[in-house]
């Protein structure tokens, strides 16, 4: 018995794959998801209160993606200036593309979250610092489309350039030191005679 798969199926298949392909999350997303996390995971978020006053320094769509990683927490999270401690979120980053072959380019999002534990009266009762490292393989046409204009998500460093090829890789280094053997060669030669 011979398995037989519709050609719906394999359209579906393929067109499922695409789709997954071409909903690679942007710098900011990723840096959001990372800060809820890091966050959670900070001791300063157990030393707030019950009610949680949250400044963050990024655009409505990321703001709203770190609040929907912070809502499962079991507090009251509220963005609005009011009297109380709140927790100061602060993102330093490094991030860098480059190009691995053709059609994939590395990214690679490197750097800080400093986390600042702030009274009412804005005196600061902590800080933390907690590091962060991704790396993933994306598309390489789109992959400059994937930094917003948040500066934390931006690339610092951008090296899309393709890679050398095996004749800059080996043969080119093989003929110089080739040639530097001749003329070496060369040289003790006609000085010994």
């Amino acid at each position: 018995m011979r398995f037989r798969l519709p050609i719906a199926a394999l359209l579906l298949f393929f067109c499922f794959q695409g789709a997954v392909h071409a909903q690679t999350l942007t710098n900011g997303q990723i840096l959001a998801d990372i800060g809820a996390t890091s966050l959670l995971e900070s001791d300063l978020w157990d030393a707030a209160g019950g009610r949680i006053m949250l400044q963050a320094e990024l655009p409505s769509p990321l703001k709203a993606r770190l609040l929907s990683g912070l809502i499962g927490s079991g507090r009251q999270i509220s963005i609005d200036e009011g009297e109380g401690q709140r927790i100061r979120l602060e993102w330093t980053t490094s991030n860098r593309l480059e190009r691995i072959d053709r059609h994939t380019a590395r990214r690679k999002l490197d750097g800080t979250i400093a986390v600042y534990l702030i009274s009412g009266d804005q005196t600061v009762l902590g800080t933390e610092v907690i590091p962060f490292y991704y790396e993933d393989n994306v598309d390489a046409d789109g992959a400059e489309a994937l930094a917003g204009n948040w500066t934390a998500e931006r690339f610092r460093v951008v090296d899309m350039d393709k890679r050398p090829g095996l004749w800059r890789r080996i043969a080119e280094p093989a003929v110089v030191i080739a040639a530097t053997g001749v003329t070496v060669f060369l040289l003790y030669n006609v000085r010994s005679q």
